[in-house]
């Protein structure tokens, strides 16, 4: 008999709209809260670069100095914006609190907004 392995069902919920402002290129800022005892999906991402220049959006954990990769960047072109559904994003389950980083940041108009669709599961210890 085969079994499938790494199916979970878990209750998926929009984040708010995350506007990176000035904060300098390689600051990262908290993009999704990870309750205790839970983990996290990204599902679905929209980017919306305000910029006159074109960025990199990378997802991990970690804050300042202790920022670690969990994705590839997501390249956004000046002006655009990205729409990633499920099947393009990275499988990674987080189960420390998500944050973003970009390549470039400045003072809002000119920010890059972030939203996605997560889904938490609940982990279960023994």
């Amino acid at each position: 008999m085969v079994t499938p392995i790494g199916f979970k069902k878990g209750l998926r919920s929009p984040t708010v709209v995350l506007s990176v402002v000035a904060g300098g290129a390689g600051t990262a800022v908290l993009f999704h809260d990870v309750p205790p005892n839970r983990s996290a999906r990204i599902r679905k991402l929209h980017i919306y670069n305000h910029n006159a220049a074109a960025t990199d959006v990378t997802f991990g954990a970690g804050l300042l100095g202790a920022f670690v990769a969990a994705t590839v960047p997501v390249h956004v072109l000046n002006g655009a914006e990205e729409i990633i559904e499920e099947e393009q994003i990275p499988d990674v389950e987080y189960f420390a609190d998500i944050t973003a980083l970009c390549s470039v940041a400045a003072a809002a108009p000119n920010n890059v907004e972030i939203q996605a669709e997560v889904e938490e599961f609940l982990s279960i210890s023994g």
